[in-house]
């Protein structure tokens, strides 16, 4: 007797991008909370401007801070 054929799920070839995409949308809504409540002008020109380079040069700088506070206390 012929078995009837199952067919696979395609939720794993669909889980991954979705979680890529949560993850970036995660990622931006946390970075995005920070600036405004750490930097407000920063934020405020992000959102005028429409480019996330002030906001990669806030990341960038406050990387650099913690770096040299870690590396001072050792």
């Amino acid at each position: 007797m012929d078995r009837p054929r199952i067919r696979p799920s395609r939720w794993p070839a669909l889980a991954t991008p979705v979680m890529i995409g949560l993850g970036g949308l995660t990622t931006v809504t946390a970075l995005s909370t920070w600036l405004l409540l750490t930097d407000p002008v920063v934020a405020a020109d992000v959102a005028a401007a429409g480019s996330l380079m002030p906001l990669v040069e806030a990341i960038v700088d406050t990387l650099r801070s913690a770096l040299a506070d870690l590396l001072a206390y050792l």
